[in-house]
């Protein structure tokens, strides 16, 4: 037995593709010569000329080496290239096709984008390849084995839309007959397949007497079906499928067993010098065919929606894959379409999709020994009565806690969720609930949502399909179900009148259905209704809100909730309590973002450096942001510095080891390196410039090898600070965000909020590995394979190579209220720029000039790719300044808002992201220009940057403090009256900090208005601090009629006169009336 090879399609070449999409597969199929090619060029041509859109035809010389003939190639459709749901037409060779590696070929858009691409053009070549063990020598070329054994069933499962073309009506009959035999494995052997393709049969430059009628779809389908009705296949099958139990009367039922419709269109050959028929004509036909390509296509993907097996790019190119690797070894097995659909369900919002999610979790946890057998009849009905008391306790729970805020009384919020419990049983029934029917002692494979097709049982080699309809007894309870749920919640009301009692609750009857077992990062175990944003030592994870109600020091601002224990059970032997830090809900937001840069990241810490020293009094960098994001070495710091909290100074060594442990050069590049323009040479013949075992070795010693970012810390202390890392997926460069903190998702959302995070704890992405992910930028490292879920991550520099408006926009998404989220400070520090004496930037060169040329002919596809990520990383400044122009109209934001960076001026040149010999004389220079010594720049170019770096620190200082309300009402028409108490909000471990910073830099505080710009100044004696928790007894007068609210300031000693504002001002207060 030979070992023969499939190639397939590579998803590990770099490809630039703008936008995430869910592409409608159409599949053209056909004999040699029968002009499949030509088709899709014509498909193409009616809708535009540009050849970005062009399709090689066999036997154009210009085209030698894209051969249409062997293979499988991939077109865009133009008319819905940059839609949602793009039209993209698949050709595949014929099975009698000469032995002929089959690729992916590229095509360059002339506008600098790339379409759907994978190898260079000029010179296709194999990319991917699998052993093929059951593959006989000799017996047929192994071209042959493929297209028929493999790539049918393979393009049966994933298109929407199957053409077949034929030059000849006549031959019907045995195409006819072919369609179905392809289409007969891949039917059988595909489980849980909710949506069959749509077939097309194309008759091409075939010639009839009566053209007109053969131009109507309906009399060309009529004829070609009955052609078949009449064949001896049909025979066949009918009694095929009467065995099954289905009753086969005409062609059209018979092939509707195996698509979802059948059409037949007639092309007419156009000869120009002897035309039976008008070029008008022949496009008009060419038009038709759109017109069904495109409805049949969209229908397609609309069921395959409603099925939730509608598959982005992303996901389809790794699905693809799996199941080709699945053929390859075995081309008779069954591919089961529920597994591949389940990972990629959306994000969980709401009760229903919270609910939903815990029942997945707990099917999962099940015995499967006897899942096909008898033993598991009613297994779906078990499940839900076991946990019924614990929903029912975590639903009673939110009604007690929301019944005077968000949904009226008792009985209309028991109504509400009694409703929503019976949407999510029929839910649950539709996608988690298998068919019961038996066949030889096996049960149907397919679940009530995929069931299609029938009934359909795992007898490999054996007769597997029996007609019939979806069986199972679950469906006759969902009445009693919903019944018992209305009736249960006013008991436990009852029973349990205050939250705590209902915690209780909680804990037993979490433990009786053993949910201690359960742990979900993507839905809160405690009240089933929202995203969980803490994770306790247990590993379970609860929301916000659950994390309050189960609080028992109510203290310092509600900046810290102690939880004694987990409301699911769990024992905590070597903890008395956990405690979780957080922004209170009346404090601003200060936020950090970190541009990328390669070696150029040791600026950034630097910069960071010098802002903790003016801030003073030894108060950790940690204390003094709330969102940070980063990305390529900002994302790298950002980790080590929020995440792992290292100081700047242990930072910078690390920086200094990692880094000249990633950039150690390969022996081509030692050799290319020293040569002008060897680096660019090298880019072109390496696909990665550097080895990516250095670089993960390094990373494992620097950040550790098991510690996950998202998830339970290994103390008894949650930062508050929200780290978040920008990384781009598979195949679009559509970028997102590696988080140490979730936040909630709504039902609006989708993947445009950016936000990824893992189900399962143990698929989580491990900070190295995130360090890993946003260090892969194209060109110098290998993408990133997450070996548990199987996830391609890149460098998220590609897009966003300076991450403010991710960082801003973080801001909004995860405090929604705008009271919560006003912006405190925002700091963007970059990595370096070129400068004159004065400072203004120069622009980098990117590219050797004598390489641009063969970008446009699409020699060097890769050169492309380092051209953008080196136009990206000079792009930071013009991103800075397209954000502060979106600022204009808001001064108080214009003050707050921040870029710091290093220019490198007369005399330096700023280092190339790899040129780690330069680390050093980087560094220096960096200190020098912060300390104001540097020679290279003007002296009040620094003395500038001096006095910016003193106002960012006093905005920093400023905005640890922050005023929690007690109460404000009106003393007269014109002003009202405010009490509440100040906080600092440094952690209560800092005790020495916040004293220095309290007894040293002595506050004063003043309350100030537009209208009242002196404002009035409030004093507080030294003795009036709690230093327990940093805080003091607060009360001022303001003016009612402050158009953009009050201002609370603050200046120190040695501030010389300058007052800032404490954090969450200008503010409006809510105020009641008179006393």
């Amino acid at each position: 037995m030979s070992r023969r090879k499939l190639p397939i399609l590579d998803t590990d070449k770099p490809s630039i593709i703008r936008q995430a999409f869910y592409p409608r597969l159409v599949a053209f199929f056909g004999d040699t010569g029968m002009g499949k090619s030509t088709i899709i060029k014509n498909l193409v041509r009616h809708l535009t000329s540009s050849k970005a859109f062009d399709v090689p035809i066999v036997g154009s010389r210009a085209e030698a080496q894209n051969s249409t003939s062997a293979g499988v190639h991939i077109y865009m459709d133009p008319d819905t290239f940059r839609h949602e749901r793009p039209i993209v037409y698949v050709g595949m060779s014929n099975t009698t096709a000469h032995q002929t590696q089959p690729v992916i070929s590229i095509q360059p858009d002339l506008a600098d984008e790339v379409i759907f691409e994978r190898a260079l053009k000029n010179k296709p070549q194999p990319i991917s390849s699998m052993p093929l063990p059951w593959a006989e020598h000799g017996s047929k070329s192994w071209r042959s084995v493929v297209s028929e054994k493999i790539y049918p069933r393979f393009l049966y499962i994933f298109s929407d839309v199957v053409c077949y073309v034929s030059g000849n009506s006549r031959t019907a009959e045995d195409d006819m007959a072919q369609l179905v035999n392809w289409a007969h494995d891949a039917h059988d052997f595909t489980t849980n397949q909710g949506v069959k393709p749509g077939l097309l049969y194309i008759i091409n430059q075939d010639n009839h007497s009566n053209l007109e009628e053969w131009r109507d779809v309906e009399y060309a389908t009529k004829c070609v079906l009955e052609k078949l009705r009449k064949s001896k296949r049909f025979v066949t099958e009918q009694e095929l499928w009467s065995s099954r139990g289905r009753k086969v009367v005409t062609a059209d039922h018979l092939l509707r067993c195996y698509y979802s419709s059948v059409k037949v269109l007639f092309i007419p050959q156009f000869l120009p010098k002897d035309p039976i028929c008008e070029a008008n004509d022949l496009w008009k036909q060419y038009r038709l065919l759109y017109r069904e390509v495109s409805g049949l296509s969209w229908s397609s993907s609309e069921h395959r929606k409603e099925a939730r097996v509608l598959f982005n790019l992303e996901t389809l190119s790794r699905h693809s894959i799996g199941v080709l690797q699945q053929l390859a070894a075995d081309p008779t097995s069954s591919v089961d379409l529920r597994k591949l659909a389940e990972p990629a369900q959306a994000y969980p919002c709401g009760f229903n999709g919270h609910v939903l999610n815990i029942l997945a979790r707990f099917q999962e946890t099940e015995p499967k020994d006897h899942r096909a057998s008898e033993q598991d009849i009613g297994a779906e009905e078990a499940l839900i009565r076991k946990i019924f008391k614990y929903v029912a306790i975590c639903v009673a729970r939110e009604i007690k806690r929301t019944a005077l805020v968000d949904r009226g009384s008792e009985l209309g919020q028991i109504e509400y969720y009694t409703q929503k419990w019976r949407l999510v049983l029929e839910d649950f029934s539709r996608t988690r609930c298998r068919c019961e029917q038996m066949y030889h002692g096996q049960r149907c494979t397919n679940y009530r949502l995929f069931h299609v097709k029938g009934h359909q049982f795992d007898r490999k080699g054996r007769e597997n399909f029996l007609e019939g309809p979806f069986v199972s007894s679950f469906l006759d309870t969902l009445d009693s179900l919903q019944d018992e749920l209305a009736a249960k919640l006013p008991q436990f009301l009852r029973k349990s009148v205050t939250t705590a009692e209902l915690t209780r609750e909680l804990w037993y009857n979490a433990k009786i259905c053993d949910a201690g077992r359960i742990f979900s990062n993507r839905t809160c175990l405690a009240c089933l209704s929202r995203t969980p944003a803490h994770t306790l030592p247990c590993n379970h994870s609860i929301c916000d809100l659950c994390a309050s109600a189960l609080n028992s020091h109510k203290c310092h601002g509600e900046q810290s909730i102690v939880i004694p224990q987990c409301p699911l059970g769990c024992e905590w032997p070597s903890l008395p309590n956990w405690t979780i830090r957080r922004k209170p809900s009346e404090a601003g937001v200060r936020i950090l973002s970190l541009d990328g840069g390669g070696v150029r990241g040791i600026i950034q810490l630097e910069i960071l450096q010098s802002i903790a020293a003016r801030v003073g009094h030894n108060i950790p960098i940690q204390e003094l942001f709330d969102v940070i994001v980063g990305t390529g070495t900002g994302g790298i710091i950002s980790l080590g510095i929020f995440k792992k909290e290292w100081s700047i100074q242990d930072s910078r060594g690390r920086f200094h080891t990692l880094i000249k442990a990633a950039f150690s050069k390969r022996s081509l590049l030692k050799l290319l390196w020293p040569i002008p323009g060897g680096s660019a040479s090298a880019q072109i013949m390496l696909n990665y410039l550097y080895k990516s075992e250095e670089l993960e070795s390094a990373l494992r010693d620097t950040f550790g090898n098991e510690e996950t970012l998202f998830g339970c810390p290994t103390i008894n202390k949650q930062a508050p600070n929200k780290v978040a890392i920008i990384a781009t997926g598979e195949e679009d460069d559509k970028s997102f965000l590696l988080t140490n903190y979730n936040r909630e998702w709504l039902i609006k959302d989708d993947e445009s909020r950016n936000l990824r995070r893992e189900e399962r704890p143990q698929d989580e992405l491990k900070i190295w590995e995130v360090a890993r992910c946003t260090s892969a930028a194209p060109t110098y490292f290998e993408h990133y394979r997450h070996p548990a879920t199987d996830h391609i991550y890149r460098d998220g520099s590609m897009e966003s190579s300076n991450p403010i408006l991710f960082a801003d926009s973080e801001r909004q998404l995860l405090w929604p209220d705008i009271s919560e989220n006003s912006r405190d400070i925002l700091v963007s520090i970059g990595a370096g720029y070129s400068s004159g004496w004065n400072g203004d930037t120069k622009q980098d060169s990117v590219a050797p000039k004598a390489f641009k040329p063969l970008e446009q002919m699409g020699l060097v596809a890769r050169l492309a790719t380092l051209r953008l990520v080196q136009q990206n990383t000079s792009s930071c400044q013009e991103a800075w300044a397209s954000f502060k122009r979106s600022l204009a109209d808001n001064p108080h934001s214009l003050e707050k808002c921040h870029r710091l960076n290093v220019p490198y001026g007369r005399g330096q040149t700023l280092c190339k992201l790899d040129e780690v010999s330069k680390l050093d004389a980087m560094q220096a220079e960096a200190s020098a220009f912060l300390q104001q010594t540097s020679n290279s720049l003007d002296p009040s170019i620094q003395a500038y940057n001096s006095a910016k770096l003193d106002k960012i620190a006093h905005q920093l200082v400023a905005s640890l403090f922050y005023f929690q309300v007690r109460d404000a009402y009106d003393l007269d028409d014109y002003k009202y009256h405010c009490t509440g108490r100040l906080y600092c909000r440094l952690s209560t471990s800092l005790i020495q900090q916040g004293a220095s910073l309290i007894n040293t830099g002595k506050p004063r505080f003043r309350v100030s208005e537009e209208e009242n710009l002196e404002g009035e100044e409030i004093t507080f004696g030294q003795r009036g601090w709690e230093y327990n928790d940093f805080s003091i007894s607060a009360s001022f007068d303001a003016l009612v009629y402050a158009k953009n609210g009050v201002r609370v300031q603050v200046t120190f000693v040695g501030w010389e006169g300058e007052w800032e504002d404490i954090s969450g001002f200008p503010r409006k207060f809510k105020r009641r009336g008179r006393m």
